[in-house]
């Protein structure tokens, strides 16, 4: 199989049966920022990367409809440019997939589904959350369950009867727990705790000021308006609490564990929901702090182990892989019913293989 490459992770494409000589776009957004990349596929399991693009947050729940659809629109309009401009004859791709967080809802699914076939990009496109696509990516047959955590947390499955489950995702303001959000808000309470005497010394607290370009603790406090407003600010301490936990740091230490235990039990009720409570079952991890920090995955892994709820395999997806699979079931093999209500399809014209 050939291995994709996406920034940074490396991951084995699925195979490509009943796909080629396509362009697929494949468009991942959520609440930090949105990714765009045009493939192209070609004869046997031959996959390039055309072009890709990163632009704005893009979840039209946490950052609202306009600014959402304006960053989508930009991220398509940047990353097909090249393509249209030499294919005028053609300038529609053959599918798309959006994988874009807060389309939970079929109704925001088909507001969507309406604002994107406007614009005339796709042949054939589909719709569904970030989340799901990821289950996507470890199962041939589209059951599983996937684990995100990067700004946000939260846990998505599905089984064979098309049970979906969904535990966390509330936002930063009423969970994310174990997200790097998570961490880099324990990572400032701990540094005023440590400021102050009532917690013992930690790095936590010269790296941070060092990380923000601060000379003294109590310029956090001017900082506190924009730490409310933009999640992905705080997020940005998290590598700090991870460097500090492979130093042995103790405070960084105990907020890496707890962090690790708000995972696990992301997972562990997704799973009691879906029949699963006893392990066995395809596990996806994504995310930027899971993509990032191989430590995390494992400790994730040890402790699900260890309470009696381990996963068949767990496996780091590439969004980018699990479109091209969902391709296929979703849009050429009009596969995995189980997933209908899962996603909203729109295009009719089907391909030769």
């Amino acid at each position: 199989m050939l291995s994709l490459w996406l920034g940074g992770n490396f991951c084995e494409a699925p195979a490509l049966r009943g796909i080629s000589d396509a362009q697929i776009l494949v468009v991942d957004a959520g609440a930090t920022k949105t990714s765009a990349v045009l493939v192209q596929v070609g004869s046997g399991e031959n996959v390039e990367v055309i072009a890709s693009v990163r632009t704005g947050p893009a979840n039209p729940v946490s950052v609202g409809w306009e600014t959402a659809v304006q960053n989508l629109w930009q991220a398509c309009e940047e990353v097909l440019r090249g393509f249209r401009s030499e294919q005028s004859s053609k300038p529609k791709v053959h599918y798309a997939v959006l994988a874009i967080a807060g389309t939970g809802k079929e109704e925001t699914r088909s507001r969507l589904a309406q604002w994107f076939a406007g614009l005339g990009i796709a042949e054939s496109f589909c719709i569904l959350p970030d989340v799901a696509l990821l289950v996507a990516g470890v199962s041939n047959e589209g059951v599983g369950i996937a684990l995100v955590a990067g700004t946000g947390s939260a846990s998505w499955g599905i089984n064979s009867t098309g049970q979906v489950a969904r535990t966390g995702g509330w936002g930063f303001f009423l969970d994310d727990l174990g997200s790097a959000y998570w961490m880099g808000r324990k990572a400032l309470e701990a540094t005023v705790r440590v400021a102050d005497g009532r917690d013992p010394e930690s790095q936590l607290l010269p790296r941070i000021l060092q990380h923000l370009g601060l000379g003294r603790v109590e310029d956090l406090i001017p900082l506190s308006p924009r730490f409310a407003k933009e999640p992905a600010l705080v997020a940005q301490l998290a590598p700090i609490v991870l460097e500090c936990s492979s130093e042995g740091d103790l405070t960084a230490l105990g907020i890496l564990e707890q962090a690790r235990n708000y995972l696990v039990e992301l997972v562990r009720c997704t799973a009691w929901k879906l029949g699963w409570g006893s392990g066995g079952f395809p596990l996806a991890v994504g995310g930027g702090l899971l993509e990032n920090f191989e430590k995390l995955r494992g400790m994730v892994l040890e402790r699900l182990q260890a309470i009696g709820c381990p996963p068949a395999a767990m496996t780091l997806v590439d969004p980018l892989a699990a479109a091209i699979r969902f391709v296929r079931q979703a849009l050429v093999e009009d596969g995995w019913p189980h997933w209908a209500h899962v996603y909203h399809k729109q295009g009719t014209e089907q391909r030769s293989p």
